[in-house]
């Protein structure tokens, strides 16, 4: 024992680096001394102050900053300003009136008198939306309070709700079907109630637009159950003070900085973050992490180029500080220019999560079908770079199964870096850019234990996961701002690589899906195998080709993706080879015949229309009204419509991405939009 000890202190003493491992580190396209100083340089304590700074408490806005510049605003730009960002400035929104609560407490009035919850101690306990009142009335529970059967037996008129149900689909059968004032909610958003008995959900109340002005408050589970318990035992009585205003003249604030590109190209690309959630709710996680956790890619990428470890970038790298859409939607608008010139934005949003207090991980969301590209791929060689060298792993004894490169902060904790790498997600100012037609890629921590709630406050976060979130910003932006003709090559075999596992892993599913299919379903599952696979391919060949845009124009560099997604591209024979065997196998097993392929006439007349998306602007639209597609097949079916592409053609791309979709939904979803003058249909 004692032997094994001093082995681990000997062990110990070494640099990790210099330590015999029987799995080598992950290579990337960084020199590992580069990656060792941006390491370094990366702090998650900085990140973490700024989030206390910003985050530290769930408050209540002053409201002189409705009338001038909002907090956190001042205080992202003052900061990049002392980091020495260049071109550090606030833009300004035209926004909508914004509301403001001023005074809001629910009162027990009997069986006992009681402050049960104020805003000025839990502002979330007042729901934003609420109208001023001051009323002393009988508390009525009804349950979910959505169905005829909750109010059944009871009088509600005059009367306050005490409800398990959202807020919003409480409106209609309490407050304008029945003459309730008020409603009282229970209801936790995040699912996990009895995980977090003291948490209050974030929400808000609809006025109803005939009715009368309302109000609501929003309870934690343990208040909660201890007022639906009074209320069952005997008549309660309750007071809402309520005391709200509107402010007029309000506007959207976008805080801007730089690092400025050494001038051989106007290009750039941009990292965003949203500093609001809403004016009335910050959450530390959502997402004052995301905006702490750039501007410290900013300060500590211009640290780095000031002590010549890095190089000026060719492209300028923007930051972008915003409310959440509401100020990313009219920065496109406004700066149309900029948009064109745009490579590439990476999106922060909720990211530094603790391990112990929400057992999530990072998450990198790579860009739809409908957007192939490189860019997801150099960041996904980082994420992974982390993961490897800051896990345990039991080949590694040699190093007492320690971390081989450890990025750890001072300030956090021990814990190891996890991740995954997943298909695209929208919800978040990610979007923005697709609709724009630039490639993106978002960050984010899932699950969270206190996403939007009262409870969404720095101990949530840990300042080790902040500086490999960093770490990984910094060094996908080194190769995304600084990559020219020279680099397309490995840009393009490093795409390549990682499309080969990804089409790989295509065909396992696909085989799969034939496995577990019966009888009856084997052929058409057989033909979605062979769909997504072939999409599969097409997207991949694309994203390969897109390396090149690092260097437009350079006929050179262009030559040389298309020759490395040509050689990939030829598998393609080879792997539909391999669905066809499966097929043939798994159909003799089942003692059906082979089938073949044939054209439906759906099929047919789908192949002759061409969808083109009509628009008007930089920002292409997401939906349509439509029931035929809804949600990301809708906004991909849109995407996809550039006027090259059949109704057939789309239909196999969505249905190989989203899930299998009938050819005469993607058709009627396309007429649908064609009659809102969405999308313009001409056949061939």
């Amino acid at each position: 024992m004692r032997q094994a000890l001093a082995l681990i202190a000997v062990l110990a003493a070494v640099p990790p680096a210099a330590r015999a491992q029987e799995q080598p580190d992950p290579a990337t396209l960084l020199p590992q001394p580069i990656l060792d100083r941006i390491a370094d340089e990366v702090s998650g304590a900085v990140a973490m102050r700024h989030v206390y700074e910003l985050g530290a408490y769930e408050g209540k806005r002053y409201e002189s900053e409705y009338r001038d510049t909002y907090f956190e605003t001042e205080y992202v730009a003052r900061m990049a300003r002392e980091y020495g960002l260049s071109d550090v400035h606030v833009v300004r929104f035209e926004a909508s009136p914004q509301w403001h609560a001023r005074r809001g407490e629910l009162w027990l009035e009997t069986p006992v008198r009681r402050l049960l919850i104020s805003h000025r101690d839990v502002p979330a306990a007042l729901v934003p939306g609420s109208a001023s009142a001051d009323v002393t009335t009988e508390l009525v529970y009804i349950g979910r309070g959505t169905r005829p059967s909750d109010y059944e037996g009871k009088d509600v008129r005059g009367k306050i709700v005490l409800t398990t149900g959202p807020i919003a689909a409480v409106v209609q059968p309490a407050v304008v079907e029945r003459g309730a004032i008020g409603i009282v909610s229970t209801h936790n958003a995040l699912g996990k109630a009895i995980d977090r008995p003291d948490l209050i959900s974030w929400t808000r109340v609809p006025q109803p637009a005939d009715g009368p002005r309302i109000f609501a408050f929003a309870l934690s589970h343990r208040l909660g159950q201890e007022l639906i318990d009074l209320v069952e035992r005997g008549p309660v009585r309750v007071r809402a003070v309520v005391e709200t205003e509107i402010f007029q003249d309000v506007t959207h604030q976008v805080t801007v900085a730089t690092i400025p590109g050494d001038g051989s190209t106007d290009e750039e690309i941009a990292f965003i973050a949203h500093l609001f959630e809403g004016v009335t709710k910050q959450g530390a996680g959502d997402n004052v992490s995301g905006s702490a956790t750039i501007l410290e890619v900013g300060r500590a990428y211009k640290r780095l180029i000031d002590e010549g470890v890095l190089p000026r970038p060719r492209r300028t790298i923007r930051f972008l500080w915003v409310p959440e859409f509401v100020g990313t939607v009219p920065y496109f608008q406004a700066n149309a220019d900029w948009v064109a010139r745009l490579l590439a934005g990476i999106n922060m949003d909720m990211v530094g999560a603790s391990l112990v207090e929400n057992k999530g991980n990072l998450k990198l969301y790579r860009t739809p079908a409908s957007l192939p590209t490189f860019v997801s791929d150099v960041a996904q060689q980082f994420m992974e770079y982390v993961g490897e060298t800051n896990r345990e792993k039991v080949h590694n004894r040699r190093i007492a199964y320690a971390f081989s490169r450890p990025i750890i902060d001072p300030t956090g904790s021990q814990d190891p870096f996890y991740y995954h790498i997943e298909k695209f997600y929208g919800s978040s100012d990610h979007v923005v850019f697709g609709q724009a037609g630039v490639p993106f890629i978002f960050f984010n921590h899932w699950p969270d234990a206190v996403y939007h709630s009262s409870q969404d406050r720095p101990r949530s976060l840990d300042p080790t996961q902040l500086k490999r979130t960093a770490f990984i910003g910094v060094a996908t932006a080194a190769i995304l701002a600084g990559a020219g003709a020279a680099d397309v090559g490995k840009l393009a075999a490093l795409t390549a690589g990682y499309a080969s596992e990804r089409v790989g892993r295509q065909v396992r599913e696909g085989i799969q899906q034939m496995a577990a299919a019966g009888p009856s379903e084997l052929f058409a599952a057989y033909r979605e195998a062979r769909n997504a696979v072939e999409q599969a391919y097409l997207r991949e060949r694309a994203a390969i080709r897109s390396a090149s845009s690092v260097a437009k124009g350079d006929r050179r560099a262009a030559s040389v993706a298309e020759a490395v997604a040509d050689r990939f591209y030829r598998g393609l024979n080879n792997d539909l080879a391999r669905i066809d065997e499966a097929y043939r196998v798994i159909a003799e097993a089942h003692g059906v015949p082979l089938a073949k392929a044939s054209m439906s006439a759906a099929e047919r007349e789908a192949s002759r229309l061409y969808p083109r998306l009509v628009y008007e602007g930089v920002l292409r639209p997401t939906s349509a009204r439509s029931d035929k597609l809804r949600g990301f097949h809708a906004q991909e079916a849109l995407w996809f419509a550039d006027g090259t592409r059949s109704v057939l053609e789309i239909r196999n791309a969505i249905s190989a991405e989203l899930g299998p979709v009938p050819v005469e939904d993607v058709r009627a979803f396309f007429e649908d939009a064609a009659a809102q003058g969405i999308i313009e249909l001409r056949r061939r």
